[in-house]
């Protein structure tokens, strides 16, 4: 990259002058651009979405929600905007509003089939799409009607416009829009922040003198690390030939519930039991005692950016070493310690990666993949959005996807803990390079683990 522009690689604003509605790129949009393997793979494939899907009782007036559709695009710059990559450097570029892309599909109900799994079935089948981030709208809608007072909402979203935070925000939005053409009113929403006023507070945030206090714990907590990775079943090539697989698993509420009192009792949080069991799996799987890892952070720690539509999340490498610790219980509170240092001094993980290029585990290895781990946390309640009678998203998934959004590239660990209280994930892989046996076989020893872990926290980690 040449030296034009301000430091990191951003345009300045003389450069962005001459183009309208043009701006620099978030540290997030940077990690997007760093894996650009073109229009048809990586960060930009039309293949890396978010989506959501809600099941919904009652008629749904379709002109109206045609209607709410479009005004979110007219709210929300950042879904009419699109990353100019080939330029030097990059920069993102707000367009004008166009319509959302609503397709409408009547299906007919499936004699001696429950309808919760045609619903899940067809809710699947719309997700599984394909969306240009070069071509606004980065937003689409799927419209699902099993009868008139049965039918499946799915919003599809390209990744780099929307994180799984936005699509929470965007389903709020639309369902008070929708609310307010039904009834001719104008839509209660508070005032939105747009993507790039976040971007520019961002920069203030992250070069000040706090970022090199945060950057100064990072240097000494990651020397001598690597990302942990898991090993593949054939070597990892250059571009995947298939889309990635889905294989979800559930843990019951009673366990969840015991990881939660456990939790409590250590003045801690059900995250960091969680992330326990992933220590003791890692383990399990390579031997390893000492893993860092890619866990997906929402990125939002900040009042600017709770209520911001666009992809903000961030990746924090997560190091706990476990070697000196002799029980479950050991474990949870070393996982404790790392996660509150971790947050307190959270920095986009391109600001970490350039600094320290060596915890970044070499892709020359084609034998190990990396690995991302989320927990899924939905920040609107869910009684703050409505559509017809009454809605509710579709958060619990039983059937396998052998094609599903996968991430840009590597192996993709997603917990969500549900209102009834048991827990749902998933396991995103490519079989390019991950046999389906042993995806699925390391999600089942993860919820052995936990289980174990928190039914007998002070037994031996090692024999869980």
């Amino acid at each position: 990259m040449s030296g034009a522009g301000a430091p990191g690689g951003q345009p300045t604003s003389v450069e962005l002058a001459s183009q309208p509605d043009a701006c620099p790129l978030s540290s997030t949009q940077q990690l997007w651009c760093a894996g650009d393997l073109g229009d048809d793979a990586g960060s930009f494939s039309p293949r890396f979405l978010s989506t959501r899907a809600i099941r919904i009782s009652g008629r749904l007036d379709v002109d109206a929600l045609q209607r709410a559709l479009d005004d979110l695009v007219e709210r929300h710059e950042i879904l009419r905007t699109v990353v100019v990559r080939d330029a030097d450097p990059k920069y993102q570029q707000v367009l004008a509003p166009v319509p959302v892309p609503l397709d409408v599909r009547d299906v007919t109900p499936i004699a001696g089939q429950s309808r919760d799994v045609q619903a899940e079935t067809l809710a699947q089948e719309a997700m599984r799409s394909s969306l240009d981030p070069r071509v606004p709208p980065l937003l689409r809608s799927v419209l699902v009607r099993l009868d008139d007072n049965d039918s499946i909402l799915v919003l599809v979203a390209h990744h780099t416009a929307a994180d799984g935070w936005s699509m929470q925000l965007l389903l709020r939005d639309l369902s008070v829009l929708y609310a307010a053409h039904l009834a001719g009113r104008n839509a209660a929403l508070p005032p939105v922040t747009q993507y790039r006023e976040f971007v520019a507070w961002e920069h203030e945030r992250i070069t000040g003198p706090a970022a090199e206090a945060a950057m100064s714990y990072w240097r000494e907590k990651l020397r001598g690390g690597e990302a942990f990775a898991l090993p593949t079943d054939r070597p990892i090539p250059e571009r995947h030939t298939r889309a990635y697989s889905a294989s979800y698993f559930n843990v019951d509420a009673e366990v969840i519930t015991a990881a939660a009192e456990l939790a409590r009792s250590m003045r801690s949080s059900l995250f960091f039991v969680l992330m326990a069991a992933f220590s003791v799996v890692a383990h399990k799987i390579t031997g390893t005692t000492d893993p860092i890892f890619n866990a997906i952070s929402a990125g939002r720690n900040d009042v600017q950016s709770q209520n911001v539509v666009g992809s903000i999340m961030n990746i924090l490498p997560l190091r706990t070493d476990i070697s000196d610790c002799a029980t479950f219980r050991e474990v949870m509170a070393k996982t404790r310690q790392t996660c509150v240092e971790a947050y307190t001094y959270e920095l986009p993980v391109r600001q970490i990666v350039d600094e320290m290029p060596g915890i970044v585990r070499p892709k020359t290895d084609p034998w190990l993949c990396e690995v991302f781990v989320t927990m899924s946390q939905p920040q609107v309640d869910e009684n703050d959005f409505q559509f017809g009678s009454g809605s509710y998203q579709i958060r619990k998934w039983v059937i396998d996807e052998p094609e599903a959004s996968g991430p840009p590239e590597g192996f993709a660990w997603i917990v969500d803990v549900l209102p009834s209280g048991e827990l749902t994930g998933h396991v995103l892989y490519n079989t390019d390079e991950i046999d389906e046996s042993n995806a699925v076989g390391w999600a089942a020893s993860y919820c052995q683990v936990l289980a174990a872990g928190v039914g007998a926290p002070d037994r031996d980690w090692r024999t869980l």
